[in-house]
């Protein structure tokens, strides 16, 4: 192996005096660090009703921001929104739904300390590991941590 050679480096001096100018332009919202794995918005049943446990799980621990200005229990996500339909108890199916968080050691952190029950499953490829748990209202969620492809 070669050994890489440390090297420094310096900044030529200016030939003139720099000033630097406030930047008027709009600033860009910085992304909501959570992601769906899905296609559109999802819709999910809310037949209990607790929001703040909801409240809890999925603007606190999980960083989806709450929707404002709908009739009913809304988060949006970066990608996709998930929109809960209180008083319905039916269930499209029983499939979970993906959530992709940055740090699966922080979710399950703040998860433990909150006391939600969720089991950590591993997956067939190495290091591959999600949580998977029940929200307030039964729905199944399975957050797995977002990882870069180099």
């Amino acid at each position: 192996m070669r050994q890489l050679q440390e090297q420094s480096l310096e900044l030529e001096q200016p030939s003139f005096e720099f000033v630097p100018q406030l930047d008027d332009r709009p600033k860009m919202a910085q992304p909501i660090p959570v992601e769906i794995e899905a296609v559109d918005d999802l819709h999910l049943p809310a037949h209990r009703g607790d929001a703040r446990k909801m409240h809890l799980l999925y603007r606190d621990i999980l960083e989806f921001v709450p929707l404002a200005g709908v009739a009913h229990l809304a988060y949006q996500a970066d990608n996709f929104a998930i929109h809960f339909d209180i008083g319905s108890s039916e269930r499209p199916g029983y499939r979970a739904v993906r959530v992709i968080v940055r740090s699966l050691a922080d979710v399950e952190r703040h998860l433990a300390e909150a006391q939600f029950e969720y089991e950590r499953q591993k997956g067939l490829a190495p290091g591959e590991e999600t949580l998977v748990l029940q929200d307030p209202d039964g729905n199944w969620l399975e957050i797995r941590e977002h990882r870069e492809i180099i």
